[in-house]
């Protein structure tokens, strides 16, 4: 996994497709795309929030372009379209080599987070620190 604070409001996510992770057809399997969509998204959402929250995903939208191939490196970022006081909407966008692969719209609702569970900046701290 991959992940960038490309500025200080934006942040992206990718990885290199394996062959673990492709359906039948030998292109990556939809699940692992929207799997990284919605991680995009709410990673979006929560790098924008205190320490106190986390978010969960209440709906998610995709729209596949193209298939990606093992090998290709993917690339996702979320942008917030507007927010409420508990909720979040985002648009997704993963990229590959040849192009946009998939398109999302997602709702994320923002809950306190768990007393003892992770928070969201140690996770990209160490995500950052193993890219």
């Amino acid at each position: 996994v991959y992940a960038r604070i490309v500025d200080e409001d934006e942040l992206e996510l990718g990885f290199s497709v394996q062959s673990k992770n492709t359906n039948l057809n030998g292109s990556s399997h939809g699940a692992v795309i929207m799997g990284l969509l919605d991680s995009v998204m709410g990673a979006s959402i929560l790098y924008r929030l205190s320490a106190e929250y986390s978010v969960v995903t209440l709906s998610l939208s995709v729209n596949f372009l193209r298939p990606a191939h093992v090998g290709d490196f993917l690339i996702g970022r979320g942008e917030i379209d507007g927010q409420s006081k508990s909720h979040g909407f985002v648009a997704g966008r993963l990229k590959g080599p040849d192009g946009v692969v998939a398109t999302a719209t997602g709702n994320f609702s923002k809950v306190r987070r768990p007393q003892g569970s992770a928070r969201f900046s140690d996770v990209v701290k160490k995500v950052l620190n193993r890219s």
